[in-house]
Order: C-alpha cells, then structure tokens, then sequence
C-alpha cells in the first residue's frame, strides 16, 4: 500500500492554489492508487479545496461534509478545522451566511486542539475576514495581528504568505493603500524565500492592481511587465492571464478602450488555447469586455459580452451577482430601444434590493427605472421615482452612518433597545427556541449544557454515527431527533426501533426488508427500517440486547453499505446516519465479550452521556413547568399555580426513573387532580 509523504501533500497543495482545474482533471489518477485511508482523506480535501477555488461550491459542499464524519471519528484537527473553512467558504452566500460563524467557530476549536501553530493561523485570519465583512474592524485586525504573531517565526510558506495577502485584503477596502502595499510586499518576500514562483507572480499582480488603484500607472505597468517576462520564463499560462487582464484595467481607467479591448482579446484568446475554463476569470473578462464596448458606442458587441457574462454567472445561482449583472445590461437595452425587457429587469432587481436593504444597488436600478420612464414619456411615473431615489438616499446615508460612526454612543442605544426587546420577547420566543433547536431536552445545569452541545456538534457531521449512554429514562432518543432536526438530513426520515420489541426471528425482516414469499406470511415486498431510513437517520435503540450473532451481521452491513433482504439476493446500498443507545455499560459488556468491540467502534464515531436526573437537581424545577405546559396545552385547561413545597418535594427525590419518571408524574396529577394549587399534599395523594 502506498504511502504519500509530507512534500508530496505539500506540493498537492500548491498545484491546487496555483492551477485548480488541472489538479481536478488529475485527480482520479491520484484517487486510483492504493493508499492508506488517511492519505485518501487528504487527497480528497485538495478537491475540494479546488473545487472551493473553482466556485462549485455545491459540490464541494457535499464532499466536505462526507470529509468531516470520517475526520471526526479519526480525531484528525488538521482535516477538521480545514474543512470547517471550506465549509464556511460554501456557506459564504446570502441565504447560508447564518452559518459561516459555526463552520469558524468549530475550525477554530479544532485548530486549537491540534497545536499547530500554523493550522492556528491561517483560522485566524479567516475568522479576521469573517469580523470584517461584518463590518466589526476592531475583531478582524486583533485576529489578523494574532495570526502574524503566530507565524513570525515559522518557515515560508503558501499558508503564512496568504495571512498576510488577507490582511493586505483587508486594508485595501479600507482604502489604505499604503498598509496594502507593505503587506502584499511582505507576502511577495515570503513566496521569493519559499521558491513558490506561482505566488510570486499572483503578489506582482496585486501590488500592480493596487498601484492602479493609487493611479500610479507607471509603477504598475513596470510590475505587471516583470511578471510577464516571469510567465514566459516559467511557463505560466494562468497566471499570464491575469496580468494581461490587468494591464487592460489600466487601460480601462486611461480611457483607452479599444487597447484594453485588444488586451482582453489576448487573454480570451488564451485561456481557449489553453482550456483554462476558469468562471470567475471569465466572468471578470466578458463584464470588462462589455465595458469598452460600450463606452465606444458599440451596443451589439455590449450585449453580446454581457450575455456571455451572464450565462457564467447563473450557474453559480448567485443572485445578487445575477441583478447587478442584469441591472448592468438595462443601459445597453434602452439604448437600443429594448424598453419592455429592460423594465421587467429592473423592477425584479429593485424587488431583491429592497428585500435585502442593497440600497447602493437600489439606487442604480431605480435611476435606470427612472430614465426608462423618461424613454417612454411616462414624465408623471419618472418623477415618482426620483422622489423615491431621494428616501433611498436618506436610508442610505442612515445606513453608512450607523456602520462607520466613530462614537459608542449609537451602538450602545441600539444594543440597548436590542435588550429590552429580547427582554419584552422572551416568553414567547423561548417555547419557539427550545422546540425548534432541543425538541424537549430541557434544562439548565451544566451537564445539561454539554450534552446538548455534544447534540448539536454531532448534528454538524451528518455522517458519523453517534453512541447515546445513559439510565432508561433519560432522554436518549429526544437527543437522537435534536442531532437529526439540526443536521442536513433533518428533511429525511427519522427512523427509530426499539430493538428488545422485536422479537429475534423477525429482526433480520424488520431491519433488513424481505422479498414476497421470504418465510410464511411474507405477502408482499418489504423494505426494512435500514433502507427506510436513507437519507435521513436510523435511531437503534437500546444496542446491547442484540444478538452476538446479529451484531456481526449489523457489522458487515455498515462495513460495506448495502444491505440484503431477507430471501433476496440483490445489495441495496444505503446512506443513512446510524444513532444508536444503551441503558447498560457498554464497556464492561465488551470485557465479558457480551458486545463486540468491532461494531462498538462503527457506532461511536462521536460518544454522548446523559447523565441521569439526580445528578442534575438544578434541572428538575425547569422540567416540571416543561411538562405542566405541554399538559396544560394538550388538554386545554388552565396551569395550576405551583407551590415551592411542590417542586422541592421533587427535587429531593432520587428519581429512578429519570425525566420518564417526572414526565409520569405530571401527567398523573393533571388526570387525577382538579385543584388549582399543586402543593407537596398533592404528590402524597396522587403519587402514594
């Protein structure tokens, strides 16, 4: 079995930040060789790091997730914070962005527990990214200055160069091109002590941008004709691409179109010569292609490159991409008198800008929307507007105010509006919290708060199987649905079987299927809870009374993914979650040999302990209002007015039975009980 070194993974790594099509074009030829598991986990990170870069950002998604259930149950930090960061990088969209802060926070934890200072670092300036596009400067630059820190006295390397590439990044939307400059040089003597050519050349190309930016043309155009003659030297293709390109921007800026026009030529000339089917590239090259084209006054060759701009920019589905692109092409539509398309553009971009409070982009759609009005003679709808572009403006301004004021002062009163309004909330947003994330898993001590937390982390790695422990009664299979309603494969089934009610001779059919005519009374074709639970998660509860017979049958099943019905000899494969529990001691069953430890560790890819209810007093005052108002709900009475004497009673007692046991007891009263007042003569006369 072969086995990839240290460089070999390192020179993968900069094949994947240098040319990322052509390291996914290679891929099955790594793929294909028989290598230890660990290192086939690592290849399949590069893809989809290349992936990430190539902006497939649903493909990557699924491989990634299938990436960390393996990580998780290998302890391997490396592979488990780097892919929390591709992960962060799919979610970074405007209908997933909610999640990016998990993804960082979880690369965060596991970068930490790894010890590699490096791994650290390169957390940490994403995490400073992540502060910055939230518009919280102060957090980025402490992260990003943390990460420099971290690295001073390591070797070059692409992580420690592209930490200081981001804090370049950083800087430049500050407009602070002085800072950018000394950082991107910084990182460019990084890549020239590394011997990492393809970093230099990408260093050379955004110091030149950034002296485009400062209108230091000459000092630009110096840089960008030294990466040309390296290109030549080296032979690289892409990266001669991207300098061409921004030779053309400066052109761009000097008003001299038609050379940047010729310049873009030669890079679309040469990406096809080289099958470089770069989206984002491309994407860049057509808008800037349109751009001069229609600054010279050539409308058919504008719409031409905007339609090709267009088609790159639907496939990634990003639809704030999709209207400013659109809203973009309405210019060149009521030039040519193409005034109906260009209003059904505009009013469906205006309709997404005002849903996502985009008033830069509102502005432009609706002064385009304005002129077309004007095209039409409709004078009376285009004033309208205007006098709406004016409210536009004011939200605007209140807008810029609030993320660039200097003073506390305004976000000390928004926080504290923000607090009483939680405060005037909180009674009817709690019920709404606690269903939807612990769907009655109710408490708060401590122990409470770690096994939830281990819930939801499990619920972040959708395919490692998860062992739930702990005295009957506990909960076990509320915290199996909290893993599966916060999981991706929470719109899969959830299947749960309660393996001792299933008599032997029928647990074979129950979990497997049966074909018509498998044993008498088979009738029909039956699919078994295994492949009923695809998808989604098979809940197996209580583990430890099966079979040792049937658990090396459970073994292999999970070993191979398929599974066989009883009387059939077809394997179906299955991609189902397994959650399973145990009200015994699992390990001391395995040092009796009453459990196999084969199949233990299959299904304790991630291990949760509930400990029981007598261990956790502070929790039962909370559990008993949970159940008196799901009680109070189901029958449509009144609640009870509820003596201390009451729940102190009940917090003294030992509860054998868990939160079952209390549940029990609620309900009891509730049925035999029509006092209004539950005091401690209550449980004596119900419960005795």
């Amino acid at each position: 079995m072969k086995e990839f070194d240290v460089d070999f993974f390192s020179q993968l790594d900069t094949l994947v930040e240098e040319n990322p099509p052509q390291f996914l074009q290679n891929f099955d030829n790594y793929d294909n060789q028989t290598i230890q598991p660990t290192a086939k986990m690592r290849l399949k990170y590069y893809k989809a790091k290349a992936l990430v870069m190539m902006r497939e950002l649903d493909k990557a998604e699924v491989l990634v997730i299938d990436l960390l259930g393996k990580a998780v149950s290998k302890n391997d930090y490396f592979l488990l914070a780097q892919c929390n960061l591709l992960l962060s990088k799919c979610y970074n969209k405007q209908e997933t962005r909610f999640r990016v802060k998990t993804c960082l926070d979880n690369a965060e934890e596991y970068a930490i527990a790894s010890d590699d200072l490096e791994l650290i670092a390169e957390v940490f300036s994403h995490i400073g990214v992540y502060y910055a596009h939230e518009g919280n400067e102060k957090i980025a630059l402490e992260f990003y200055l943390k990460a420099v820190a971290l690295t001073k006295n390591s070797k070059p390397s692409i992580s420690k160069a592209n930490i200081l590439a981001r804090i370049g990044s950083f800087y430049n939307h500050n407009y602070q091109y002085d800072k950018v400059i000394e950082y991107l040089n910084q990182a460019l003597e990084i890549s020239q002590k590394a011997g990492i050519v393809f970093l230099q050349l990408r260093f050379i190309n955004n110091i030149a941008t950034t002296y485009t930016m400062m209108k230091n043309y000459a000092q630009a155009t110096v840089l960008l004709y030294k990466g040309i003659e390296i290109c030549k030297l080296h032979s690289f293709p892409r990266q001669m691409l991207q300098l061409l390109f921004n030779l053309g921007v400066q052109n761009n800026f000097l008003n001299q179109y038609q050379k940047a026009i010729d310049l873009y030529d030669q890079c679309d000339k040469l990406a096809k010569e080289h099958n470089l089917d770069d989206p984002p590239f491309l994407l860049d090259l057509y808008n800037n292609v349109a751009l001069c084209h229609w600054q010279l006054g050539h409308s058919e060759e504008t719409i031409h490159y905007m339609n090709l701009a267009e088609e790159i920019v639907e496939k990634s589905n990003n639809l704030a991409e999709i209207h400013e692109l659109r809203v973009n092409k309405t210019n060149i539509l009521m030039s040519l008198g193409q005034l109906s398309e260009a209003k059904e553009i505009l009013e469906s971009a205006i309709k997404f800008y005002k849903t996502h409070k985009d008033y830069k982009a509102l502005l432009i759609a609706q002064r385009n929307l304005a002129q077309l009005y004007e095209k039409q003679n409709e004078y009376q709808k285009s004033i309208s507007v205007y006098r709406k572009i004016d409210e536009i403006y004011n939200d605007y301004i209140d807008q810029i105010l609030n993320e660039k004021a200097k003073s506390h002062t305004q976000q000390i009163r928004e926080l504290t509006e923000k607090y009483n309004q939680i405060n005037v909330n909180y009674n009817s947003l709690a019920k709404s919290y606690q269903d939807q994330l612990t769907s009655g898993f109710v408490g708060q001590s401590d122990a409470h708060k770690k096994v939830l937390n281990s819930a939801l982390l499990a619920a972040q790695h959708p395919n490692a199987n998860v062992l739930i422990m702990g005295e009957s009664g506990t909960g076990k299979e509320v915290i199996a649905n909290i893993i599966h309603q916060n999981s991706i494969r929470r719109n899969s089934p959830f299947v749960s079987i309660h393996l001792p009610s299933v008599s032997a001779d029928l647990l074979e059919s129950v979990l497997f299927g049966h074909t018509k005519g498998a044993f008498p009374g088979a009738s029909s074709k039956t699919k078994g809870y295994i492949l009923q639970a695809t998808k989604g998660t098979l809940f197996l509860d209580e583990i430890t009374e099966l079979s040792l017979e049937f658990q090396a049958k459970l073994q292999l099943i999970l070993d191979s993914k398929k599974v066989t019905p009883v009387g059939g000899s077809e394997e179906n494969p299955f991609d189902s979650r397994i959650i399973s529990s145990s009200d015994r001691d699992i390990y001391e069953l395995m040092q009796l040999n009453e459990f196999q430890a084969d199949l233990f560790h299959r299904l304790n890819a991630i291990e949760i302990y509930i400990p029981p209810l007598r261990s956790r007093p502070e929790d039962i005052e909370m559990l008993i209002y949970y159940f008196i108002n799901k009680y109070a709900l189901e029958s449509n009475r009144n609640k009870p007015q509820v003596d201390h004497s009451f729940i102190e009673k009940l917090v003294k007692y030992p509860f054998p039975g868990n939160v079952g046991e209390l549940k029990s007891i609620i309900e009891k009263v509730y049925n035999l009980s029509d006092s209004n007042v539950w005091d401690e003569s209550i449980l004596e006369s119900v419960c005795n």
